[in-house]
């Protein structure tokens, strides 16, 4: 087991083990929902957030157990919750008066939740991307719960984001409006108590110790740190859904949050309210490498804990791989093998790599970057001569800035920043691709472009490493790799683990299934 397997599981092990889940959620309760599923630990992000756990597997992993004591600023965290609280006001005010739903109440079959900032513009239409053709399908049966960005992208986006509302093609409420000032105040309110409840408990006994190591330098700081924002924050967005499914009569709610971070709180005021299914479509690819996909069978069970994790009803999985995971721990009759819906609406069409060779005597290499995989890209890549290489860098549309910024500052060749280039002219002259964790590296694969992969240990693996993709982990490998004309890929298996069925019909048996749901 390499070191970060060892970290990953010994911090998953610890959350379902430790004390402290079972004294804090008895003391740190809102409407009956223990607060330790919302809190920092429990998000267990090391994708978006990687310098705790970069600390966390020092500390495991070395000899040298240095401190990463962080001490906490209470004044600066208390003046940025006063400013959340006044931004957060600002913004429910604004949209209650502004903005408008399109029906004042629904009824309804299907509900998907959607984010604004996921949605894009499809024939004449703004719908969430992440559901494909989905929200398209038998239209009399859908409908929307809308949540709009607040703060300085409301204001900013203010007349762009009423005009794309109309696009909307089904009935819709806007999550946000149904958050009532009272609710804003009261979570405030109870969420600071609770901080306050919170350093009472810690100080009575030290419960961060993972494998005999103290490593309360680092969690205990996570954990606090969870009070200052990221719950609130839960909490208002859990509250105003249940408010919204109060207007909508519907018998599923669906959504795509997974177990990501702050997933949890959507599915408890999911549950609170009327809706007979609360239903989940995965919507990134499986690795056991990101850790918010790692869970315990514990952490669903009532006889384990009285406060045990909130869960959607229904999964659907884009493939075989988390289908397998989740029958180990859910009842497998409310799992389906679904397939990725995403790419149905693709404005391209991703054709063939026809394997004649180019002309020019330069290779041509593009570098798919996702939203953290790219520092183990630039330091392998560092080490070989590729003087001779063309290289595009197509950054991560979350990313952009700070990933081309990273490149110039570090990457030791020329590229070309191809963010903003024609994807379908790019890949026709490519010799390879190199890609970390993004569903279209995997999507490419199976239209026989040289797809690898490239991973460097000193840095958070991002993707699970086995014979899927061939995976270069070192200059000699890569190069390896470079000799050959057709890189070998396992498509096969990538279909089958990733996409169930590369056919672009996964909105039709998501449809189909849904028609026959109690």
């Amino acid at each position: 087991m390499d070191k970060w397997a060892s970290t990953r599981k010994s911090y998953v092990d610890w959350l379902s083990d430790s004390e402290l889940r079972e004294e804090f959620s008895k003391k740190i309760i809102f409407e009956n929902l223990s607060l330790w599923w919302l809190t920092n630990l429990m998000d267990k992000d090391n994708i978006n957030e990687t310098l705790w756990y970069e600390k966390l597997n020092k500390k495991l992993n070395s000899k040298n157990k240095n401190s990463f004591k962080e001490k906490l600023n209470y004044l600066s965290f208390f003046v940025k919750i006063f400013k959340s609280l006044l931004f957060k006001t600002l913004s429910i005010f604004l949209i209650k008066i502004f903005f408008k739903d399109s029906k004042s109440s629904i009824k309804k079959r299907d509900c998907f939740f959607a984010l604004y900032t996921n949605c894009v513009h499809y024939e004449g239409n703004f719908i969430d991307r992440q559901y494909g053709l989905a929200s398209l399908q038998n239209l009399n049966n859908k409908s929307y719960i809308i949540e709009l960005p607040e703060n300085f992208f409301l204001i900013k986006n203010f007349f762009e984001i009423k005009k794309n509302l109309k696009k909307i093609p089904v009935e819709f409420i806007i999550a946000n409006k149904n958050l009532k000032l009272i609710d804003i105040f009261k979570i405030y309110y109870f969420s600071l108590l609770s901080f306050f409840k919170l350093i009472s408990l810690l100080k009575k006994k030290n419960y961060f110790f993972i494998n005999n190591v103290d490593c309360s330098d680092i969690l205990k700081y996570k954990l606090l740190i969870s009070f200052f924002g990221s719950i609130q924050d839960q909490l208002l967005r859990g509250k105003a859904l249940e408010r919204s499914l109060n207007y909508v009569s519907v018998k599923n709610f669906i959504n795509c949050f997974d177990f990501h971070p702050q997933a949890r709180s959507f599915y408890y005021f999911a549950k609170k309210s009327k809706v007979n299914n609360v239903i989940n479509i995965n919507h990134a690819n499986y690795s056991e490498n990101n850790i918010f996909f790692n869970f315990n069978k514990r952490d669903f069970s009532k006889n384990y804990s009285s406060f045990f994790s909130p869960k959607p009803d229904i999964f659907f999985t884009q493939g075989a791989r988390y289908y397998n995971v989740l029958k180990n721990i859910f009842e497998e009759e409310k799992i389906f093998c679904l397939g990725s819906l995403k790419p149905e609406l693709n404005k391209f069409q991703i054709e063939k790599k026809n394997p004649i060779k180019s002309e020019s005597s330069k290779k041509t290499i593009i570098i798919l970057c996702s939203i953290n995989d790219y520092r183990s890209f630039v330091k392998i890549l560092n080490e070989c001569n590729l003087e001779d290489t063309n290289i595009y860098v197509a950054a991560h549309p979350l990313k952009k800035v700070e990933t081309i910024k990273y490149f110039q500052k570090n990457f030791n060749n020329n590229f070309i920043d191809a963010t903003n280039f024609d994807k379908t002219k790019i890949f026709k002259v490519s010799d390879y691709i190199i890609f970390g964790d993004t569903s279209l590296g995997l999507e490419l694969s199976l239209k026989n472009y040289n797809v690898l992969r490239l991973y460097c240990s000193d840095y958070i693996p991002t993707f699970d490493i086995d014979n899927e993709i061939p995976t270069a982990t070192n200059k000699d490998e890569f190069l390896n790799l470079l000799l050959n004309e057709q890189v070998s890929q396992n498509n096969a298996l990538i279909e089958r683990n990733y996409f169930y069925k590369y056919d672009m019909k996964a909105s039709n048996r998501l449809e189909k299934i849904l028609s026959k749901l109690n």
